[in-house]
């Protein structure tokens, strides 16, 4: 059993990486107060704000890449299951 949801580890791990960086990015380079106003001038550009958005943007895009990937397995899936099975022509043998 385990190994079958095997392939969601990848998911989990991107959703995670990208909620963590999100939170993160929100609580030190643009915090919600006049304070995190004045302060997000400074820090914006640092180096630290800067891998956050990165993060942020990879797994952002890694994510949706993901999703597609499993919505079009699963129509392949739903394809062959409700296909018709197509009849194929048997070759006569030679006497």
């Amino acid at each position: 059993m385990f190994r079958s949801l095997l392939f969601l580890l990848p998911i989990v791990a991107i959703f995670l990486t990208h909620y963590v960086s999100a939170n993160l990015y929100a609580a030190i380079c643009a915090p919600l107060s006049v304070e995190g106003l004045l302060l997000s001038v400074f820090t914006t550009s640092s180096p630290v704000c800067n891998a956050l958005l990165l993060t942020l943007n990879y797994t952002s895009s890694n994510y949706g890449l993901l999703m597609g990937g499993l919505v079009a397995m699963g129509i392949g899936a739903l394809t062959n299951l409700f296909a018709k099975p197509t009849a194929v022509p048997v070759e006569p043998t030679p006497a």
